[in-house]
This record gives C-alpha cells, structure tokens and sequence, in this order.
C-alpha cells in the first residue's frame, strides 16, 4: 500500500477508518482455527499478529493522552526506535493472490535498488501450473516496477 500524504486531521481520521474497515474486512475471512494456527509472518499466527498490533495501539493512547495532559508517558517496556526504523525501512510481508484467491506469502527487502524474497511459503492446497508461474512472472515484474528496483534475488 503506498504511503498517502496526510495533510489534516479529518484526513487522517479518514484513512484511519478506511485501514481499520479493511483490516477488518479481511480478519473476517479467517476462520477461528486459521487464527491460531496460519504462521502469516515468520512463526507469529495471526491472532501474534493482532496482539502485536493491539499492543502498539494501546502504547500510542498513551503516548497521545500524555502528551494532552503534559505528562510523561507510562510505557511499560524500553522501546529500541533506531531498531525499529530499521526493520521498518523497506521490509515487507507480502501476501500473494491469484484469480481473488490467497496463493502465498513472502518476507522481502528492498535495499537501495535489490529486491530479495528471504522466504515464500505456498498455502498447503497450492499447486503451480504454467499459468500460474506465467501470471507470477508478470507480476514480479510490475512489482520491480513499483519498487524502482533493478534486480531481484531469491534467497
């Protein structure tokens, strides 16, 4: 998803809305065993994902309701920022979908022009054909496009 300026607060409010409707929408399709179980980054389940990032929201309350009240914030760990830019600045996990269907996931990096997929995990009912790798090749390509990236290594 590409980074969208945000010039005020009744835009961002709206993004806001828009991601969490999406999230939202898309939490809706996993079912209650899918939670638990799909690893969808590295060996966190979805429902790892979702405690994160509700952990997250819960620390930025804070971080805003301090800053409203003068006061200095009371989060409950040391947050290593410089580690967290770091891993944030051009990393990214993928889902891969074919024909509206999800097909597979990929953890990637961008560094400076170099596109590398780490790891790409098939979902267990997937089978490549030739239309498929014809479609993904496509797509691979486009994707290059996109990241203004000239090379792309797997591994």
């Amino acid at each position: 998803m590409a980074e969208e300026q945000v010039t005020t607060k009744a835009h961002f409010l709206e993004l806001h809305h828009t991601y969490f409707t999406q999230l939202a929408s898309l939490l809706a399709r996993f079912t209650d065993e899918q939670k638990t179980t799909l690893n969808v980054f590295e060996d966190w389940t979805l429902k790892d994902v979702m405690a994160h990032i509700a952990s997250w929201h819960q620390d930025a309350i804070e971080v805003l309701d301090a800053a409203l009240h003068n006061r200095e914030p009371q989060i409950p760990i040391e947050i290593d920022w410089d580690y967290i830019h770091k891993r944030n600045a051009g990393f990214y996990v993928l889902a891969v979908f074919y024909k509206d269907r999800f097909i597979a996931r990929l953890d990637s990096r961008l560094d400076g022009c170099t596109w590398t997929i780490s790891r790409w995990w098939w979902e267990p009912d997937m089978t490549p054909d030739v239309e498929l790798n014809a479609a993904l090749s496509v797509a691979v390509q486009k994707f290059l496009y996109y990241l203004r990236a000239d090379e792309l290594v797997c591994g």
